[in-house]
């Protein structure tokens, strides 16, 4: 007969013990200073749910972006529309490896702000607004990132979603209100550029008498089209190059300035080019050459204000004396 061993009831009971000690281990992920950290959740949203919410929100986002895409065909300064979701895309796309490691969590507290975007939705369109329909779409998708991911996922996301907003045309109130004044003073300081030239001109308020012809400096020309192109570059430059907190901010203030001082260029070498060429001064050539100037000088020197700012910000990190 084989001999039995007896085992003490508490033996059986503290090895089980132990190995369920060694699960919860194993369920621990160490960080990079050592320190655990509770493995990152995943918001339970089935395929269903996901093709559900994408198909209703094209049903009813679909004639918003049609109505947007005419504008953007329609007005040069919004020429750049169709750029700015698939910049906003690749924001999203670079940073994918720090979305993965948050810790999402589904936040009901959003439905809020869900039904503040389609109020705002229904308002636009009923009101025949595009810019508040069109607007809407950004409140709308913070509320579903929100929701599905929680306030950790809108923090992350955040600037993709403002970056949105530069597709959506400045309302017209507010295009000539900025324009309007600014007509004046680039009149001015583009008659004040060309002085010294010696060409004999005279200004009455937008109005620019030449020996053969007479200019105009419209809204068109007041520099704010120039301004609503170079601002999504600087942004997009600012956030995908450029680190810090503060040099990001600068760099997209300086779109402003470098747009408004780029278009008195380009007012300047229409004067110029219609005193010499009095004959290409009327007519869409003279606009289309004209036209990608700002873009000629704003471009290198934005680019050159960021990497100035790169310099700095890599001899900050590095210790190196200023």
């Amino acid at each position: 007969m084989n001999p039995r061993t007896h085992e003490h009831p508490n033996a059986r009971t503290a090895l089980l013990g132990e190995g369920l000690q060694a699960e919860k281990v194993t369920a621990i992920v160490k960080t990079g200073d050592g320190a655990p950290a509770a493995a990152t959740a995943r918001p339970a949203v089935s395929v269903v749910q996901w093709t559900l919410l994408t198909g209703l929100l094209i049903a009813l986002y679909a004639p918003v972006m049609s109505a947007l895409a005419a504008l953007w065909r329609a007005e040069a300064g919004y020429s750049h529309g169709a750029l700015i979701p698939l910049i906003a895309a690749y924001m999203v796309w670079q940073n994918r490896r720090d979305l993965r490691e948050l810790p999402w969590g589904v936040c009901p507290g959003a439905w809020p702000i869900l039904v503040g975007g389609f109020l705002l939705l229904g308002l636009g369109r009923l009101a025949f607004v595009i810019h508040a329909a069109a607007a809407s779409l950004i409140v709308v998708l913070g509320a579903v990132v929100t929701m599905v991911g929680g306030w950790a996922l809108l923090r992350a996301l955040l600037f993709p979603l403002v970056y949105l907003g530069f597709m959506v045309p400045l309302p017209w109130n507010i295009y000539f209100g900025v324009g309007d004044p600014l007509q004046t003073t680039t009149a001015y300081l583009a008659t004040e550029l060309v002085g010294p030239v010696g060409i004999p001109l005279l200004r009455e308020g937008t109005l620019i008498y030449l020996p053969t012809v007479t200019l105009e400096v419209e809204t068109a020309c007041s520099g704010v089209r120039t301004a609503l192109s170079l601002l999504p570059l600087a942004a997009a430059f600012a956030y995908l190059m450029v680190g810090g907190r503060w040099a990001r901010v600068l760099l997209v203030a300086s779109a402003l300035p470098i747009a408004f001082l780029v278009n008195i260029v380009r007012v300047a070498a229409i004067i110029v080019q219609a005193y010499v060429w009095p004959e290409w001064t009327s007519g869409y050539a003279l606009h289309l050459y004209s036209s990608s100037i700002p873009m000629l000088l704003g471009l290198p020197m934005l680019f050159g204000l960021g990497g100035v700012l790169q310099w700095r910000e890599g001899k900050a990190r590095s210790g190196s004396p200023s």
